[in-house]
């Protein structure tokens, strides 16, 4: 059976995306537009009408639109400078990869981590399950293997 597009993103197109962003983001609209009367009746519970006053009676919206260039002229600006940052450290880090690999670990190291026996911690990765008592340290304290079939007890110990 094929798989869905939409169950693969990376196999839609560019245009597609941007069109189910788009709708996603309507709807995100609407959804907010449905909840404006319950948030209306709470804010005139709790007596929340001063921006009310200010911005419509008052006539601030003026204010808000005379002064709503320099804001968007400001994040226009941060929103360039983080894309020129961005390009800057593809070029710059392009091909190097500075992140190390993890290592990994072998059973005499946690073995010696933990001080314990380093048959009985193959023993324990063996099981299928475990409950493992730690003290105040994180060290293991003791361990038992259980049974699904068993009960746990109290589980918080």
């Amino acid at each position: 059976m094929n798989t869905l597009v939409i169950d693969m993103p990376d196999l839609q197109t560019i245009r597609q995306r941007y069109a189910s962003t788009f709708i996603t983001f309507i709807f995100w609209i609407f959804w907010f537009y449905l909840w404006l009367p319950l948030i209306s009746l709470i804010a005139w519970v709790l007596g929340i009408d001063l921006l009310y006053d200010r911005m419509v009676v008052r006539g601030g919206y003026e204010a808000f639109i005379a002064t709503l260039p320099a804001y968007t002229l400001v994040v226009v600006a941060i929103g360039a400078l983080l894309i020129i940052w961005g390009i800057y450290n593809m070029q710059r880090f392009r091909g190097h990869e500075r992140r190390t690999h993890v290592h990994p670990v072998d059973n005499s190291t946690i073995a010696n981590y933990f001080i314990v026996d380093p048959a009985r911690l193959g023993e324990w990765q063996q099981a299928k399950n475990l409950v493992i008592h730690l003290d105040e340290l994180g060290m293991i304290r003791s361990v038992e293997q259980r049974t699904l079939t068993q009960q746990t007890g109290d589980a918080t110990t």
